[in-house]
């Protein structure tokens, strides 16, 4: 671990050194977008609007499938677009494709309109995927405060999860006292202040020479596949770090796919519209105090044990989801399965941290969010099958005993098997005071 020693700077000496360095802007510019395209008025309401035009849970999972696939094939040439042609134009792509998008999913009446909206979703995500980070890291790099990193990250964090929360209940009162329809209008909103925004940053990523950009294009292909098969070499086929990684994606699978079972279960338990941006903030919350619990967890328990105890008590959650029928037990049960997000996330997100090779590092945080909505891709057809067929019980029972207890099972017999891995995962634990860098995702 990199020790270093910070000098503390009042605001007057960041005022004048803002003035005199363009990329200190960059800075409070990053942590603004983030918040922006975190008010999200339409999130907490999007399911019931899809269902009023005409579709099922399965039509639903079948939209959000879309969404995934483009995720999955967008993220490595999204990269090649921020690494080749600046971070500044990503940004400012990313939020036109935001601002597109929900335009769309106002305007839109069908399910192929929908399913069209997610490939410009899937865009703006893979664009701004790991750009807005890049820009942060590298504007603190140019002004000689790199090691206020994690600072300006925690900062950019806490004020994305602070709006998303006031924009769920907002987006709630909306929805319910004007349309389901101007929610989603009004997310096009901070979309394209967020353009507006990141059109003022400042490049951070140097100049380059495009006369030959079909051998840059190329180059990066290649350099790219082979990036991916030395992850899997060094990285996934890695005992001591393979399988929190492949439990991290189960994990992150079950909570992504709470997202889209959330709203069609309180619609069963008769909750008014007007109450589920409460209800979403209430989720958004319960993240955010989780994670504060994750640095506890693994250091009492261990990396693989505290994962352990995540899934098992998601599939807990789960069961709970699929058969209380009171309102309030029915968003307490989301807010305590949300435990599984925010603390199993910053805890797989450490582990890659700790162990993986360095120069792979950057690039298996984006794999394991790839493999995460492969995952999904690939569980979306059974959960939105069962859901239709058997029910919303069945579904959450279903994902639950798959995805949740499944992450445990498979912690839980690669521990067995391979005893002296834990160990030295928990032996490198106790080396650094069980301390490490810890993100909320």
């Amino acid at each position: 671990m990199v020790a270093y020693t910070e000098t503390k700077v009042d605001d007057g000496d960041e005022d004048e050194e803002e003035a005199s360095n363009p990329f200190q802007s960059n800075v409070r510019k990053v942590q603004a977008i983030r918040g922006l395209r975190m008010a999200l008025f339409g999130i907490p309401v999007v399911v019931e609007y899809l269902q009023r035009k005409g579709m099922g849970v399965e039509d639903v999972f079948h939209v959000k499938a879309v969404h995934s696939l483009a995720v999955v094939l967008l993220e490595l040439p999204a990269g090649y677009v921020s690494d080749r042609f600046g971070r500044k134009p990503a940004i400012v792509a990313s939020c036109a494709c935001g601002v597109l998008y929900w335009t769309a999913m106002g305007a839109g009446n069908t399910k192929r309109h929908f399913q069209a909206a997610q490939v410009l979703l899937g865009m703006s995500d893979s664009l701004f995927s790991g750009t807005d980070a890049a820009v942060l890291y590298e504007s603190l790099e140019k002004c000689g405060r790199k090691g206020r990193a994690l600072h300006g990250e925690s900062q950019a964090v806490f004020i994305a999860q602070a709006t998303e929360t006031m924009a769920s209940i907002l987006g709630g009162y909306v929805a319910s006292h004007v349309s389901l329809r101007s929610a989603m209008w009004l997310t096009c909103l901070p979309y394209a202040l967020a353009l507006g925004i990141g059109s003022t940053l400042v490049e951070t990523s140097g100049f380059r020479d495009h006369s030959h950009q079909q051998y840059y294009m190329w180059d990066s292909m290649v350099q790219s596949a082979f990036n991916l098969v030395q992850i899997v070499k060094k990285d996934l086929i890695n005992l001591e770090l393979g399988p929190e990684v492949l439990a991290g994606v189960l994990l992150g699978t079950t909570t992504y796919t709470a997202v889209w079972l959330f709203q069609p279960l309180w619609k069963r338990a008769g909750l008014s519209l007007g109450m589920y941006g409460w209800a979403w903030a209430s989720l958004n919350l319960s993240v955010a105090l989780t994670a504060l619990t994750a640095p506890t967890l693994q250091q009492k328990l261990g990396t693989r044990p505290a994962l352990i105890f995540l899934g098992l008590w998601g599939g807990i959650c789960y069961f709970l989801l699929g058969t209380l029928g009171n309102q309030v037990a029915l968003v307490l049960a989301g807010c305590a399965l949300y435990w599984v997000r925010g603390g199993g996330g910053p805890i797989v997100t450490n582990a890659i941290n700790r162990q993986a090779t360095p120069t792979h590092r950057a690039s298996l945080l984006s794999v394991r969010s790839m493999l995460t909505q492969a995952v999904f891709l690939l569980w979306t057809p059974a959960v939105g099958y069962v859901s239709s067929t058997t029910g919303l019980t069945w579904a959450c029972v279903l994902t639950g005993v798959v995805l949740s207890v499944g992450a445990s099972c498979l912690l839980a017999s690669f521990t067995l098997l391979y005893p002296q891995a834990t160990k030295n995962d928990h032996e490198k634990l106790n080396d650094r005071g069980g301390r490490g860098v810890i993100e909320v995702n």
